[in-house]
């Protein structure tokens, strides 16, 4: 999906890659993709969202 790229290329989200090179995803990820999408929603800015999730990511 190309919001998943989009998302780890704004450093919003984290994946593994399988041997084959796939991406996966853990449960909490979903999670933050739920999340994502609801501040979309919302209105704000991806560079408001973004700052917002960066800051608020684990590492």
């Amino acid at each position: 999906m190309r919001a998943l790229r989009y998302y780890e290329e704004q450093g919003l989200l984290a994946s593994t890659r399988s041997e084959s090179g796939q991406r996966l995803y853990d449960n909490a990820a979903v999670d933050r993709v739920r999340l994502i999408q609801q501040l979309y929603g919302a209105g704000p800015s991806s560079k408001t969202i973004a700052s917002s999730c960066r800051a608020s990511t684990p590492r």
